[in-house]
């Protein structure tokens, strides 16, 4: 249509729109849609190098990293992998810049879950991680004495059961406290000669029992802070018998009576299972004292 002559024309909405009240519906609706429509995030793949010279290629929602990314820093650090608010989070990889690296699980960003973590000595650990330290369960390869522990581990370092085994076989099962063997334990040496007894501080304390494989000879031992005090080999004593719970053990006390173990004494199963110490017995028959299992119940039940 000709505008020529005439003044500006004004356009014109359909009369379904022509009321105010109609404009005002309109204005409400576009507010009500703008607020509940989900706003649809767009990641784009970006390469970027900031202030300090970290340098990070990958997916960024606006200039949070997210997604699929790697991010090389100055001092020589690499990590490659998933992001989630601007952080490691998800499966992933790091290698430090003294050729150590870890890949595994991520939480914001720390290693947190199931990982490997190789050291810069040789030295590598596959297991459970919380927060960046070896926590829970894992297995840690010593590559300096090619042993090996598989276990529990708090704070980075052993703590509760696991099993030590060296280079040349022989196995430590057992306890530990902050690194250090601790409690009854199952020792098993080159020659597959077994001492079960105590640690403490990592090393023997306490009462135990050796198993001279070549023999099949029983052997009862106490130990002082890793010093040996005694050492004698376990029989039954035919002038001193005592059988508790159908078992024989073997007796040492102050005397005997009718051939039967009397008074006070220590007393050790003959089967190496158990031993009482400082135990108060009347003819036979124990009447007082503790008696101290050398069973695992992990091993022996």
């Amino acid at each position: 249509m000709s505008t020529k002559g005439k003044g500006k024309q004004r356009m014109q909405f359909p009369k379904l729109y022509c009321r105010k009240s109609h404009y005002v519906y309109l204005i409400i609706l576009v507010l009500v849609l703008c607020l509940t429509i989900p706003t649809v995030s767009r990641i784009v793949k970006r390469d970027i190098t900031d202030a300090d010279g970290n340098r990070y290629v990958g997916e960024m929602e606006g200039r949070i990293k997210q997604g699929f990314g790697r991010y090389e820093m100055v001092d020589g650090t690499v990590y490659e992998g998933e992001f989630k608010n601007d952080l490691p989070h998800g499966e992933g990889n790091i290698h430090f810049d003294d050729n150590s690296y870890y890949v595994g699980q991520f939480q914001n960003g720390l290693p947190h879950g199931q990982g490997t973590y190789s050291m810069s000595n040789g030295d590598v650990y596959i297991g459970s991680i919380v927060k960046g330290e070896l926590n829970g369960n894992g297995v840690y390869t010593y590559e300096a004495t090619g042993s090996t522990f598989e276990g529990t581990f708090l704070d980075g370092v052993r703590h509760g059961f696991g099993t030590l085994t060296e280079a040349n076989g022989s196995q430590y099962i057992g306890g530990f406290v902050h690194d250090l063997k601790e409690g009854l334990a199952l020792e098993i040496d080159g020659d597959l000669d077994e001492f079960r007894g105590f640690f403490r501080n990592g090393v023997k304390h306490g009462e135990g029992v050796v198993k001279i494989v070549a023999d099949g000879v029983l052997r009862f031992q106490s130990w002082n802070t890793g010093r040996l005090e005694l050492d004698e080999t376990i029989v039954p004593i035919e002038n001193c018998r005592l059988t508790i719970d159908g078992i024989e053990w073997m007796f040492k006390g102050n005397e005997c009576i009718d051939g039967l173990a009397h008074g006070e004494g220590r007393a050790i199963a003959l089967d190496g299972s158990a031993y009482i110490n400082h135990g108060v017995f009347i003819l036979g028959k124990l009447i007082k004292g503790i008696t101290t299992s050398f069973q695992l119940p992990i091993l022996d039940e």
